[in-house]
């Protein structure tokens, strides 16, 4: 038995007159002996999909790319399944920097192990579609994007939607920051109480 979100299907034989699977704790007697209806028992494991672990992913405003993602969990393996990437709306982010879109997705397993696949963009450049995408579970598995920020986009906290195998969810957060810093300059200056200001 298989089929989408079934995961390790059995079909049990009956033998002459008696049901098969008699031995399963969800089995109802005399269910499937002879002159009885036959059971179907469906038994099935989730995944969940949670933001990617901190620190924060930090964005300079016109800087390189940062890497927002999220992790997978699992006990059980699954199917290949399809993985959308949006960007927040009217945050100005970019897939890769302004000089080189990247529409790559990283899936990392929990051996550690990386794979990548490529995925088409959405019309209005908003968002990735990644086809096929090995879960590489049991275990945690973690997926990541690489992303910028433009030189006038809005500064704060914001986040990227992944939506994995039907699964939605918020990716790492991402802080923009400005694309400069303000520190201490110059020399130091003594200050006399009433004396002349220093120029």
């Amino acid at each position: 038995m298989g089929g989408p979100g079934v995961a390790a299907g059995r079909t049990l034989p009956g033998d002459g007159t008696r049901a098969g699977g008699k031995d399963d704790p969800l089995y109802n007697s005399p269910v499937g002996d002879a002159g009885n209806q036959g059971q179907v028992v469906l038994q099935w494991s989730e995944f969940t999909v949670t933001p990617g672990a901190p620190p924060d992913v930090e964005l300079t405003r016109g800087g390189p790319a940062g890497y927002p993602g999220v992790r997978v969990a699992s006990e059980v393996a699954f199917e290949p399944v399809t993985v959308t990437v949006a960007l927040p709306a009217d945050r100005g982010l970019l897939f890769g920097t302004p000089t080189l879109a990247d529409h790559q997705l990283t899936v990392q397993n929990a051996a550690g192990d990386t794979t990548q696949y490529t995925g088409t963009l959405s019309e209005d450049g908003t968002s990735l579609i990644f086809s096929d995408v090995d879960l590489q579970l049991p275990g945690t598995t973690t997926m990541w994007v690489d992303v910028s920020a433009g030189h006038d986009v809005p500064l704060g906290a914001t986040n990227l939607t992944f939506t994995v195998g039907g699964k939605t969810s918020p990716s790492t957060t991402v802080v923009v920051t400005p694309g400069y810093s303000v520190s201490p300059g110059g020399a130091p200056v003594t200050a006399e109480r009433g004396g002349r200001r220093p120029v």
